[in-house]
């Protein structure tokens, strides 16, 4: 009986030539017709396909490269942004290579992984409860678009559940994700400061500002009279980068020029963000970072000096040096003899977050089941709503857009938001998730101490370990609180993945690894 060996790399060849082909044509007939758009659309998928061949099984890489990048290709009229394209990139080369391949990867399975499938499950009985844009179950709600998004941070937890990776990848991976962080809010900045550059970068990646992109004018205002948001988006990851990489204590230390240097940088353009959240982040990154580093002293060291620079800041504004506006309310919790204006302002978003809290528990009708929540979506009201709130038309309270925030579940508060969406028992879900995570971001990062993956278990470790604070304290929100869940869930199982492997080949070869508490058990003497 004769056998035949399929090659499975010549099937892929031959169904991507096949469909290149259909492609081209169909491209081709729209450019007769005048039409360019299929070109460049064919083109890009072109590209995309043939970066994924040559990814191979390396395109999870797709996922942390993207994750951050929120904009979308401004050339084409794709309803995806980069980090939705990269993770369904990702996710259909993974299920593609498990289909050509006898590949497998024993993984273990954890109380954050059941978790993670309870809270995704209980998230599916809400929508079937609450269904949106479904003809088929008799909805009248649209707006379902974050149902789509925590799919997609499902199947990013699977394909990073599944991946290992080497030593020298490992040590990259902190790198990787800090660049991935910094370099679209980079843009961001650069357009906001050179209008021009929008025509450039637009066609490319449409999270840029664009308000100037006609008239070419610098933005309104500045950093000596008001808040310059998009520096709370660079500041951020350059912290946490900074307390991942390095002893925190050692970023306060001229001497380090470079790391001092760039923590200053970081420092000061998230004082002239104007967000006290992001100063109080910034602390709670350098005590973690100092104390999973068994660095208790530092905590302390780090505290002095940051009320030092604090006092000498306020002491500067009341002998008359000029402070920027944005610094002051920043730091207006601190009582230091703030602007009166800077401290108002302050207290107005205050104000504003409180009512809005008090009229989203208690106006009739908003929540429809605390119980069990009333997940995604408006109605054709609400929609209307909004419509006429963003026109300035209706009578509404004010021009911050407080009737489209209440009504779209922008409360800046965890539990609220939580509660709207998934009511009392999502709310438990969510918990027992987030107490699950936290105790296992610190057993890894005692895991992975003195190893190659130590810093990038840092990295992806601070924010969970920040989140229960806060979400319950500063500014929460649940499908924030879920994407970060499901995002260092997979990332973690990666690091476990590639930890175990890395310490076999080591125990393979007699070398040592970890902390003491790792080592593997010395093999008794065979018997004489």
């Amino acid at each position: 009986m004769n056998t035949i060996k399929i090659n499975n790399r010549a099937i892929m060849l031959g169904a991507v030539t096949i469909g290149g082909l259909l492609v081209a044509l169909w491209a081709g007939k729209a450019v007769a017709l005048g039409n360019t758009r299929p070109l460049l659309m064919g083109l890009a998928a072109s590209i995309a396909l043939a970066m994924g061949l040559a990814l191979g099984k390396n395109a999870w890489i797709l996922i942390p490269v993207t994750f951050f990048a929120t904009g979308s290709i401004g050339a084409l009229p794709l309803p995806f942004n980069y980090q939705e394209l990269g993770i369904m990139a990702a996710f259909t080369l993974f299920v593609l290579h498990l289909i050509l391949t006898k590949e497998t990867i024993r993984i273990t399975h954890s109380a954050v992984d059941t978790l993670v499938w309870v809270n995704v499950a209980y998230l599916i009985s809400v929508f079937f409860r609450n269904p949106v844009g479904v003809a088929a179950l008799q909805t009248e709600l649209v707006g379902g678009r974050p149902y789509f998004s925590l799919l997609l941070m499902v199947f990013c937890y699977i394909v990073l559940s599944h991946v290992r990776v080497d030593e020298k990848r490992a040590r990259q991976m902190a790198w990787i994700l800090a660049g991935a962080m910094i370099a679209p809010q980079f843009l961001l900045v650069l357009t906001e400061f050179v209008p021009s550059t929008s025509r450039v970068i637009y066609p490319f990646y449409s999270g840029v500002n664009i308000e100037d992109f006609n008239l070419g004018l610098a933005p309104a205002g500045g950093a000596q009279d008001t808040r310059i948001t998009s520096f709370l988006g660079l500041a951020r990851p350059m912290v946490l980068a900074l307390c991942a990489l390095y002893p925190p204590i050692t970023l306060v230390n001229p001497l380090r020029f470079q790391r001092f240097a760039a923590f200053l940088t970081g420092l000061v353009l998230g004082a002239l963000s104007g967000f006290r959240n992001l100063l109080v982040a910034f602390a709670f990154y350098l005590a973690i970072g100092s104390m999973v580093r068994r660095r208790y002293l530092d905590v302390f060291v780090l505290v002095v000096l940051g009320t030092a620079a604090v006092t000498l800041v306020g002491s500067a504004h009341l002998v008359g040096v000029h402070v920027p506006f944005a610094v002051q309310r920043a730091l207006s919790f601190i009582p230091l003899g703030w602007d009166e204006n800077a401290v108002r302002s302050a207290k107005g978003t205050e104000d504003w977050r409180h009512e809005m809290w008090q009229d989203a528990w208690t106006r009739p009708g908003h929540m429809r089941s605390k119980l069990l929540g009333d997940g995604y979506g408006f109605t054709q009201k609400e929609m209307m709503i909004m419509s006429d709130e963003a026109l300035g038309i209706g009578g509404f309270k004010n021009t911050a857009s407080y009737e489209g925030h209440l009504i779209r579940g922008s409360y800046h508060n965890g539990p609220l938001s939580t509660v709207k969406r998934v009511g009392y028992v999502g709310g438990v879900c969510l918990l027992a998730l987030m107490i699950a995570s936290f105790t296992q971001s610190l057993k890894l990062v005692k895991k992975t101490r003195n190893t190659p993956f130590f810093t990038w278990t840092l990295f992806i470790a601070i924010p969970i370990l920040f989140l229960p604070f806060e979400f319950f304290f500063l500014f929460g929100d649940y499908i924030q609180a879920m994407t970060l869940f499901l995002f260092s869930a997979g990332m973690f199982k990666m690091i476990e993945n590639s930890l175990a492997k890395w310490q076999l080949m080591r125990a393979a070869t007699g070398q040592s690894f970890g902390t003491k508490e790792q080592q593997p058990t010395p093999l008794a003497a065979p018997a004489a």
